[in-house]
């Protein structure tokens, strides 16, 4: 098959065509063999070997791509003209007679700085990605996630981290636990739960640009938890009835005014689920359309469906007696969600029409808190295959878990959330 690269990322990319993206893989589905690749410079410099070892290691994290040589790779990316001269050439080529016409495209550089060439390499990279699997690629996304140190405190502390990318960044500050980060539409803020001296609180925290100072958004003398910030810009927050029942509300944050304003209060006209069982973990769909949460009325917790037009509840899971934290794909046709079976717990994809479910984690370790990329490539998970909670993840279809943080023993890791494609 023929291609030809239409491309415009913008201030970086100088030439690209290309009619139509040729999917070679279907990423929906396990199993999925990597590309051999072999990334390489005609002009050598320090940068351009920079550049080169960053690529190796962001395609290494898409799951997609391994690290070949020249004779054996499949596909061959040629860099031309160096990083030091302000712009440098790609060729991506197959090596063998496939069809496959050349990609060339080129980049410029404005900067030279390591933390600049990273995003550079991460945007070409998330093209290669495009190109030939047909996905947007999720390098350089930001995932956020908790961690605490058991042995010397129980206050959880939010990190951040861009897939691809080496270190981590602490986010918050202050001496709760904070954790159940949660994106708004726009990819602009954030809002995370904490447990407090006053009790369960809600707090909102700019992320575009990064601010240090959280603001209460939500506290109801500690009876609301676990927000969830909705495809719409509703906000879904759990507030305990009593000991057995905790119903579902949903109201709006205006997270460009919220700043100085008064923190708001749940009323009766916002409550959307009315049951004695206990109901929470809400996640509204990328449309809007439909919200999934868990229930127990039946006597164990369950994934549902609520579809927010006709007010009709659907029970989606019919294994295991233990499933909980349902998260949507970007596309909105699958949900992922954390099942107990035989005493491991495992990430599951299920469709949420025809209810047909495939397991993504290892059957050797427990996982939890599934979180999915933004192109819905990859999920990412708290999993535990010794004695420390760690963030993993692995592709969508299911497959080898590979760790995403490289934390000391003894730092548990937990409830992951991803964040929007880079920018």
């Amino acid at each position: 098959m023929k291609m030809k690269l239409i491309l415009s990322i913008a201030f970086s990319i100088l030439t690209a065509s290309m009619l139509y993206a040729l999917e070679f893989y279907d990423v929906s589905r396990p199993d999925i063999a990597k590309i051999k690749l072999n990334i390489s410079a005609k002009n050598e410099s320090a940068l351009n070997t920079l550049l080169i070892q960053t690529m190796e290691r962001q395609l290494k994290h898409s799951l997609l791509f391994e690290n070949a040589s020249a004779a054996d790779a499949e596909y061959l990316l040629e860099i031309e003209k160096t990083i030091e001269s302000g712009s440098i050439v790609s060729t991506l080529k197959s090596s063998a007679e496939s069809g496959f016409e050349p990609l060339v495209f080129g980049v410029k550089f404005k900067k030279q700085d390591e933390r600049y060439i990273s995003r550079k390499s991460a945007q070409v990279s998330n093209l290669m990605l495009k190109q030939l699997f047909g996905i947007k690629g999720s390098l350089g996304s930001p995932i956020i996630y908790s961690t605490n140190n058991a042995s010397e405190t129980q206050v959880k502390t939010l990190y951040l981290k861009y897939h691809g990318d080496d270190g981590q960044k602490q986010l918050t500050f202050n001496l709760f636990s904070n954790y159940g980060a949660s994106w708004d539409p726009t990819g602009k803020n954030i809002l995370y739960t904490a447990i407090t001296a006053r009790g369960t609180r809600v707090f909102m925290q700019g992320f575009r640009p990064l601010r240090v100072k959280s603001v209460e958004v939500f506290f109801d003398e500690g009876t609301g938890s676990a927000a969830e910030w909705g495809s719409t810009g509703r906000v879904f927050i759990s507030k305990y009835v009593n000991r057995s029942n905790t119903d579902i509300y949903e109201y709006y944050l205006d997270g460009e005014k919220i700043y100085g304003l008064p923190t708001p209060k749940l009323r009766e006209s916002d409550r959307i689920t009315k049951n004695s069982a206990i109901e929470t973990e809400p996640a509204l769909s990328p449309d809007g359309r439909y919200l999934a949460l868990i229930s127990d009325r039946t006597g164990s917790p369950q994934v549902y469906v609520r579809d927010m037009q006709r007010k009709k509840l659907t029970r989606i899971t019919e294994n295991g007696n233990y499933n909980v934290s349902p998260s949507w794909s970007p596309d909105g046709k699958f949900i992922a969600y954390a099942s107990r079976r035989s005493g491991v717990s495992s990430i599951y994809r299920i469709d949420p029409k025809s209810k047909e479910e495939n397991r993504v984690t290892p059957k050797n370790m427990n996982a939890e808190s599934p979180t999915w990329s933004p192109d819905g490539s990859m999920i990412a998970f708290s999993g535990k295959k010794g004695g420390d909670w760690k963030i993993y993840y692995s592709l969508s279809s299911g497959g080898q878990a590979v760790r995403l943080t490289n934390s000391k023993a003894g730092l548990q890791e937990t409830m992951p959330s991803w964040g929007p494609s880079l920018r």
